[in-house]
């Protein structure tokens, strides 16, 4: 049983000191400009607890028990942008919610993709009309790398509902960074330092997606939201290149391993770059487009785990 999607009209999120322990985002210092058309948020019952077969010595049912393992799912698309200053970026939460490990470097923030150790976050959804509060919240990227467009990330987030949904007035006053939307110009994406592709369409994913762990011991039987067994790949399509300067047929049966690399945006404190330090290639199969011969390559990220800078 669960509830249609609604739309998220606003959102705030924070890490967590605790796991599940509300952080209490404010609306003022911990926005997130989300696209609605693409954000929405439900609540979800992992048992319902029908009773069809319970003996009634009616024609009709029982009742049902009560409910247990509800939960928040989100789907969040974040307008990607650097901070504007030597500072996180907006999505910082949900990012460090996704696994995704932060460390403060000289003028920049280097966010690497964790085995461990994942922090969780308290995310507020604000649907117009409701507040749905989702707390020990897990998530899971996908970012999507396109030409002249809008760059967005695509969270699945899923997380203990917080409390009862509350008839909730949109408030005001969302403070959300001021940086420029990045678009997909000049991005620079390299492969194996060789290729620089003319890129049609691409897209990272994490490769995983943030599950529930049942405890009986917890009040409404969940543990926690997380992933432990990623496999996180990047997808690309292009103008097939000349086998001399790239050839992925022979680096797909080589297993050749290489690493990927792109910038997006050139002004600092408006950067976001993404560092694939290896990756195999798989057999290229082919994507025709307005008369020219496409190469569609997928590759596996394997060794290094992934790193995203924020400059």
């Amino acid at each position: 049983m669960s509830w249609f999607p609604k739309r998220i009209k606003g959102m705030t999120a924070k890490i967590e000191g605790g796991y599940g322990v509300d952080a209490v985002p404010a609306v003022g210092t911990d926005a997130l400009r989300v696209e609605e058309l693409w954000s929405n948020v439900r609540i979800l019952e992992n048992w319902p607890n029908k009773q069809p077969d319970a003996a009634t010595g009616t024609a009709m049912p029982m009742k049902r028990a009560v409910p247990r393992g509800r939960y928040v799912e989100a789907n969040i698309s974040w307008i990607c942008r650097g901070a504007g200053a030597d500072a996180v970026i907006e999505a910082d939460p949900v990012l460090r919610s996704a696994g995704w490990a932060a460390v403060d470097g000289t003028l920049k923030f280097d966010y690497t993709m964790a085995s461990l150790n994942h922090e969780s976050a308290s995310c507020y959804y604000y649907t117009g009309d409701l507040l749905i509060k989702s707390l020990g919240t897990r998530s899971a990227l996908r970012w999507q790398l396109l030409p002249g467009g809008i760059h967005r990330w695509n969270f699945l987030a899923r997380g203990r509902l917080g409390a009862e949904p509350a008839t909730t007035t949109l408030p005001g006053g969302f403070g959300y960074d001021t940086t420029g939307a990045l678009t997909g110009v000049a991005l620079t994406l390299t492969v194996n330092g060789v290729w620089t592709p003319a890129l049609i369409a691409a897209e990272f994913d994490q490769g995983c997606e943030p599950l529930l762990s049942e405890d009986a011991n917890h009040t409404d039987g969940l543990g926690e939201f997380d992933w432990a067994e990623p496999e996180p790949f990047l997808t690309l399509t292009a103008r097939k290149p000349a086998l001399a300067t790239y050839n992925p047929y022979a680096d797909a049966l080589a297993t050749t391993a290489g690493g990927i690399n792109a910038t997006l945006g050139n002004t600092q404190f408006n950067r976001l770059k993404l560092s694939l330090p290896e990756t195999c290639v798989e057999t290229p199969a082919p994507a025709d487009s307005q008369g020219f011969v496409n190469h569609q390559l997928r590759y596996n990220i394997t060794g290094p785990p992934p790193v995203i800078t924020s400059d």
